[in-house]
């Protein structure tokens, strides 16, 4: 569990939502301890939160007080209930998908079962509910890719806790064996291969070509849209992003591949320098070119107020923002 919270934010995030509905949990449960047998807890308990508070400022992918610059970008905090499913309807799933989210329910009922019948283990219940509720009604709409749908696939990693800790409370005597929960688990895990539309993935193979044409030596990072640039990672071993470069870094060590940009369009906008390097055609729709020429370049298109052209080059096939600072903290 701990090493969730230092592999992506969204682990730390739910975990801290856990440990919020362990807290709520002890208060519902009520005092069962002696105060003498409570203070290791609470001694360990502010250990662990200065630790966290600590190692955000070192370690980039703990929580941290700049993500919420990212968390409002994404919430959609307007009037309406969220719907059981809401994600079914923008993205296609198969159907043994739909069934294993919307199973993720039963999770939460069972989990009310837990709070009424089983009070010594509602911190353990709270610790889960809570952000299973969060999954299930998440507060990010709209997006097919946004938070609430990555959100709602992990609500069946906290429900099936809960339905096996309710079976002995719904039902007296009746106790699965360890053994059997796992065995299931195996028994599903060839049911993955269907949990998602192979229609809806990028063209790896497009993409393959377009990186295996790019000239060499390869630059020491390469601008390129989301699909893209985690291919050429994976490739190559060589670093790119979807994101503009920051202002310091330096343009001649960095290369971009450009989408939608004609050969005529090329020619006509070109910097007439003799040291910037030309663009190379890749493909009908990818130019690579190096960072200083495609900056030149685009500040001629926007002298000459080619509005077409600047639509294209704003196309998010081209990354024009610069990284926000949820993502360069604690980094150079």
């Amino acid at each position: 569990m701990l090493l969730a919270a230092t592999a992506h934010r969204l682990g730390a995030s739910l975990l801290g939502l856990g440990a919020l509905g362990a807290v709520l949990g002890l208060g519902l449960r009520g005092r069962t301890d002696s105060p003498e047998r409570k203070w290791p807890l609470v001694l360990v308990g502010v250990v662990g939160l200065v630790s966290f508070a600590l190692l955000t400022s070192i370690l980039p992918n703990l929580l941290h007080p700049k993500d919420l610059e990212r968390l409002s970008a994404q919430l959609d905090l307007s009037p309406g209930w969220p719907p059981p499913f809401p994600y079914f309807a923008l993205r296609r799933t198969h159907w043994l998908q739909q069934v294993e989210l919307g199973s993720a329910w039963l999770g939460l009922v069972c989990g009310a079962v837990l709070l009424w019948r089983r009070r010594e283990l509602r911190p353990l219940v709270m610790g889960l509910v809570l952000p299973l509720a969060v999954c299930l009604f998440p507060l990010w709409r709209g997006d097919v890719l946004d938070m609430g749908y990555r959100t709602s696939l992990l609500a069946p990693l906290l429900a099936v806790p809960l339905v096996l800790l309710a079976i002995p409370a719904v039902r007296q005597g009746l106790r699965p064996r360890p053994w059997v929960p796992a065995l299931v688990a195996l028994a599903l895990v060839p049911l993955a291969r269907f949990g998602f539309d192979p229609h809806a993935t990028p063209p790896y193979g497009r993409y393959r070509a377009l990186i295996a044409r790019i000239p060499q030596p390869l630059p020491e990072l390469l601008i390129a849209h989301q699909g893209v640039n985690f291919l050429y990672d994976h490739v190559t071993g060589h670093e790119a992003m979807a994101w503009a470069p920051e202002p310091g870094l330096d343009r001649t060590r960095v290369g971009r591949l450009v989408w939608g940009v004609l050969d005529g369009e090329w020619m006509a906008y070109a910097p007439i320098r003799e040291e910037l390097p030309l663009p190379v055609r890749l493909d009908h729709d990818y130019v690579y070119v190096r960072e200083d020429f495609f900056e030149a370049f685009l500040a001629r298109v926007r002298e000459e107020g080619d509005e077409e052209l600047l639509d294209r080059l704003a196309d998010w096939h081209n990354p024009s923002a610069v990284r926000p600072a949820s993502l360069l903290r604690n980094r150079d």
